[in-house]
């Protein structure tokens, strides 16, 4: 008996070829009634492709982005550049050009807001107030926290007016979406 694979010679009863690993079937055994002799043809079928991969990757891919949107774009919606657009103070309300116009003296005073974080820059230099920082901010539904250095900051949010207030010491100040 041979090996159909590399034709080395086999004991009879072989299952497997020791020369070169190939499994011998039991219909291959003989010389002559080996499968490439045989009148009977042998037909293998054709491997069938299956379309589960490309589909679980897309499924895969879709669910990414899911997540993302889920994630990401919610919070999207908060940022942006918030510009103080009024103060308020002892049962008064000012807005940045009445408090300019009276005082002569510029509120420039801005939040920017960019996913979890915002930015203060303030720019009032007639009144000795200059500098920025950054602190971490979440807005959740109405309410508006600001930390930072184990400092907190409330606040609200108004998503129709798109403005942001904040209350320190007293003095409450509106914040406008450019």
């Amino acid at each position: 008996m041979n090996c159909p694979n590399c034709g080395a010679e086999l004991p009879e009863g072989s299952t497997w070829c020791a020369s070169c690993g190939n499994a011998i079937d039991s219909q291959s055994s003989g010389g002559a009634s080996d499968a490439l002799f045989s009148s009977t043809p042998t037909a293998s079928a054709p491997a069938k492709k299956s379309a589960a991969g490309p589909i679980i990757a897309i499924v895969a891919i879709l669910a990414v982005i899911a997540v993302a949107a889920i994630l990401v774009v919610p919070k999207m919606k908060y940022n942006g550049t918030y510009e103080l657009s009024e103060v308020s103070a002892m049962g008064m309300t000012w807005t940045a050009a009445d408090f300019e116009e009276m005082s002569g003296q510029k509120l420039d005073m801005s939040l920017k807001v960019s996913f979890g974080k915002v930015e203060l820059s303030a720019d009032m230099a007639d009144m000795g107030v200059e500098g920025s920082g950054t602190a971490k901010i979440k807005i959740s539904g109405s309410k508006v926290t600001i930390t930072e250095n184990g400092q907190t900051l409330e606040g609200k949010y108004d998503s129709k007016a798109q403005t942001i207030t904040l209350n320190a010491e007293g003095v409450d100040m509106v914040f406008k979406k450019k």
